[in-house]
């Protein structure tokens, strides 16, 4: 039996430099693509992207699977978006991979409501969620994301999730601006145009590795060094937030931020969170770095 599978919601990024789009703007709404698979055993969602009862209608309008007929969701990495939806599934076992799951449970306390019991529910996994559906680890996004590779009627199908934002992207050979590591981006997604004939991106339509692969001069982008014991806009977000003094700093800049959301983004550098600033604190960069370095 050829696993026969399905879009359910087409992503979109905030913000897309290759449509001629400011990369410091938030111009559309973060929605993650969502996928699901006909199995053998049974149905399996992948980054489920909308809220519970919003997901539940769309699969069902996209596919005619009902909620309580899909036996795994599968979240290719922790970032908040890829897991909204959970609670709508209540048969459905829960997973994720175990290395990105473990930045949820060791902040559970962080979390109340809806996404606290989710995150209970979960279940982190390695190696197969089920039998030829492979965990694919594509680190750079997130340093655990793991995507899900599976066979379908058009040969190997990855479930990519942020390894691969969309297909311009994934042509340029090039990670996102809210990366962890900007060259092990890059080598995932040679890794990904390797293994892959068909990709189901994080945030854009599936499409055709053949159609749109790089060219292989392109370049491995790589994150600007950093000055020990000085931060920097490229210093890493868990240098700054572990620290009572530099977070107090960061706060009285940013006062909404969220402690949950900088958890899960503690390995991204400060400058991806400069870049999700409104422009009033965006313009206020030079003097926040200083505080932070006095």
């Amino acid at each position: 039996m050829k696993n026969k599978w399905h879009i359910v919601t087409i992503g979109h990024l905030t913000r897309n430099i290759y449509w001629g789009e400011d990369n410091s703007k938030v111009l559309h709404p973060c929605i993650a693509t969502c996928s699901v698979v006909e199995s053998e055993y049974g149905n399996i969602l992948i980054d489920p992207s909308l809220p519970g009862e919003a997901l539940a209608k769309e699969l069902y309008d996209q596919t005619g699977i009902r909620a309580e007929d899909i036996a795994y969701t599968y979240s290719t990495h922790c970032h908040l978006d890829h897991w909204t939806g959970t609670e709508a599934f209540p048969n459905a076992k829960i997973c994720m991979p175990k290395e990105d799951l473990a930045y949820l449970t060791e902040d559970r306390a962080l979390y109340h409501g809806v996404r606290g019991q989710e995150i209970d529910r979960m279940v982190g996994i390695s190696g197969e969620l089920v039998p030829g559906f492979s965990l694919v680890p594509l680190p750079g996004h997130s340093l655990g994301l793991h995507g899900l590779l599976f066979d379908g009627p058009e040969g190997k199908i990855l479930a990519a999730g942020d390894a691969c934002m969309g297909y311009e992207y994934f042509h340029a050979k090039r990670g996102y601006f809210w990366s962890a590591e900007y060259e092990l981006s890059c080598q995932s997604i040679e890794k990904a145009a390797e293994i892959a004939d068909v990709i189901i991106p994080g945030h854009g339509n599936y499409f055709s590795v053949k159609a749109y692969k790089y060219d292989e001069a392109t370049e491995n982008e790589t994150m600007p060094a950093t000055e020990p014991g000085v931060v920097s806009e490229y210093t890493r977000l868990r240098d700054v937030i572990y620290d009572s003094k530099k977070l107090e700093i960061l706060r009285s800049y940013l006062p909404n931020l969220d402690e949950a959301a900088l958890r899960i983004a503690r390995d991204v550098p400060l400058h991806a969170l400069i870049l999700n600033m409104p422009a009033d604190s965006q313009e206020k960069k030079e003097e926040l770095l200083a505080a932070l370095n006095r």
